[in-house]
């Protein structure tokens, strides 16, 4: 089964940040990658945490993933948005793979939704998907009851990521002039009410503006990243000879917090009330990329980019290119950041993050959840071809009983 994941095209999205020259008052923040790329050590499962489940997904006509899928992981659920020929959101068991219910349905009615594209908030309590019109968003528990709409006068197609916390809803704006690079932030209650807006980097521009429009052939190149199916994919566009790099923010949610990550940024901000702070810095010494100059100058091939992350309350993993990695001449590898130790270590991604703890294949970390689980996914066929190229691999027992054709399998780290 070949299983294709969904990543969301955030054009225009373009909340600034800044390289390594940032500072902040906590040295454990800051990810020395400059030293740790140069005294390379195994990334493996067991620095990750101290167990790993395979968990194969229930399979049946009424649960079949097939097409692109989105997925999100709660304390206890999986919930994936299916984009096959017959669209739907699923909700299965994370730690049994039993499937549990649908939510809503796929239509234009009051209820419905016509693109499943599904938002959870921290605690998989409420599944939100955009109406069919675009104004607000529909609210289900997991069970899959609606609970009415939120949002209801915000055409919400208008933004990118839109992430939930405490019965607040918060939003990244677009900027308001072309090459000006301070977006803004909006927290709303699920009635619609704004709480406050603000303005974050006012003032700070692109040296290069991203183009508000193209005409004639465009071609779009994406770069998925290097951890498995995450939000987060590079996107390059090619048009009348010309070559740009997409800008866009990733927002999301951890320990309580809500934090956003700038393609070509070195630095992750939080997000309070007075605006942005930098809450980790990777450190990339001589080889670190000026954000502001982004399609301005060539990337050189010694320049080292987070690719993706995903970050938990006590580590951060990380994709690291060296040279732009839609580029041939580039390198790749992994990285993990250990927030107890201020500890960085870096791996090529050619050896991935190996299996100590079960002895099976590479793990590729795809999400997590808000208790800090790191959860990556397998479709029966990648593990096929995985046994092909390692035919002197025993086969595990949960294989067993697993077909070409089944529902992926998640593998799930916990501390």
């Amino acid at each position: 089964m070949k299983l294709k994941f969904i990543t969301p095209l955030l054009a225009g999205i373009t909340i600034t940040a800044c390289n390594s020259s940032s500072h902040t008052d906590d040295k454990q923040n800051i990810i020395n990658v400059a030293d740790a790329i140069e005294n390379p050590s195994p990334v493996t499962t067991s620095k990750l945490g101290s167990t790993i489940k395979y968990v194969p997904l229930e399979t049946s006509d009424t649960c079949l993933i097939a097409g692109g899928t989105i997925m999100s992981a709660t304390p206890d659920k999986i919930i994936v948005s299916n984009f096959g020929s017959e669209p739907a959101i699923l909700v299965f068991d994370l730690h049994t793979g039993k499937f549990l219910n649908r939510v809503g349905q796929h239509g234009n009615g009051p209820e419905d939704f016509n693109n499943p594209y599904h938002v959870a908030d921290a605690e998989g309590n409420r599944i939100y998907v955009r109406s069919p019109n675009g104004k607000g968003m529909l609210a289900y528990t997991t069970e899959g009851e609606y609970t009415g709409k939120i949002l209801p006068e915000l055409n919400v197609w208008d933004y990118g990521y839109i992430t939930f916390s405490d019965s607040v809803v918060t939003i990244a704006t677009h900027p308001k002039e072309n090459g000006n690079r301070a977006g803004g932030i909006m927290h709303y209650t699920l009635s619609g009410e704004r709480i406050d807006s603000m303005g974050i980097f006012n003032g700070q521009k692109y040296k290069q503006p991203f183009p508000t429009g193209f005409t004639g052939y465009t071609d779009y190149k994406r770069f998925p990243g290097l951890l498995g199916y995450q939000d987060q994919t590079l996107v390059q566009v090619t048009n009348q000879d010309k070559t740009y790099i997409c800008p866009s923010i990733r927002q999301y949610n951890v320990n309580g917090e809500t934090h956003i990550k700038e393609v070509l940024c070195d630095t992750v901000y939080r997000l309070t009330s007075q605006g942005a702070e930098p809450v980790l810095i990777f450190d990339m010494g001589a080889n670190s990329f000026p954000v502001e100059d982004m399609n301005a100058r060539p990337i050189g091939s010694s320049t080292l980019l987070v690719t993706d992350m995903l970050e938990t309350k006590d580590q951060v993993i990380f994709g690291l290119s060296r040279g732009w990695p839609i580029n041939e001449d580039h390198s790749e590898f992994i990285g993990l950041y250990d927030r107890a130790t201020g500890k960085t270590i870096i791996s090529p991604a050619s050896e991935g993050i190996a299996d100590d703890l079960s002895g099976f294949m590479p793990f590729r970390p795809s999400m997590t959840n808000s208790r800090g689980d790191l959860i990556g996914v397998l479709t029966p066929e990648e593990i096929e071809t995985w046994f092909e190229e390692h035919p002197d691999t025993p086969r595990p027992e949960w294989l067993d009983n697993i077909k070409i054709d089944d529902n992926p399998v998640l593998v799930i780290i916990t501390k």
